[in-house]
């Protein structure tokens, strides 16, 4: 079985991050990864939600249930 939006614990950490107003690279040193890896997730979450820019992967985490305000703030 394949996992779907917000299955993965980083993607939902990375989301929230980004939620937080943190940049890419301020990600990538909390999580202990490269930009790179950000990078990349990022890529795959954007396509997940069909996003084009952090603010609307953001916005459609919190409208499909991923993250809730008390988890965005």
């Amino acid at each position: 079985m394949g996992a779907t939006i917000g299955d993965r614990l980083d993607d939902k950490a990375i989301i929230k991050e980004l939620a937080q107003g943190k940049r890419r690279r301020e990600i990538a040193q909390s999580m202990g990864c490269s930009d790179v890896t950000i990078f990349n997730r990022l890529q795959r979450l954007y396509s997940q939600f069909e996003a084009r820019t952090d603010a609307q992967l953001v916005i459609k985490a919190y409208q499909s249930g991923v993250i809730t305000t008390d988890e965005a703030a």
